[in-house]
């Protein structure tokens, strides 16, 4: 399955050599995120729609992902 997904709400992320730190700002704490679960993040940030997997779900959990809706 795919789905689109988005930023959640007050999430903040920076990308340093392909790899991204992103937080739930203010007092979140940082995630790395490199590999796999870089290209689920910069798929997010261009708006483009993922593959449902653990990277999905996790960053979904820890409100830095939200589900726009499954196509």
């Amino acid at each position: 399955m795919t789905m689109r997904v988005s930023l959640g709400a007050d999430v903040g992320s920076v990308e340093q050599d392909g790899v991204y730190y992103a937080a739930v700002l203010p007092d979140g704490p940082i995630l790395v995120l490199a590999d796999e679960a870089a290209d689920v993040w910069r798929a997010a940030l261009e708006g483009r729609e993922v593959r449902d997997n653990d990277y999905v779900r996790a960053l979904v959990a820890a409100e830095l992902l939200t589900i726009d809706g499954d196509t």
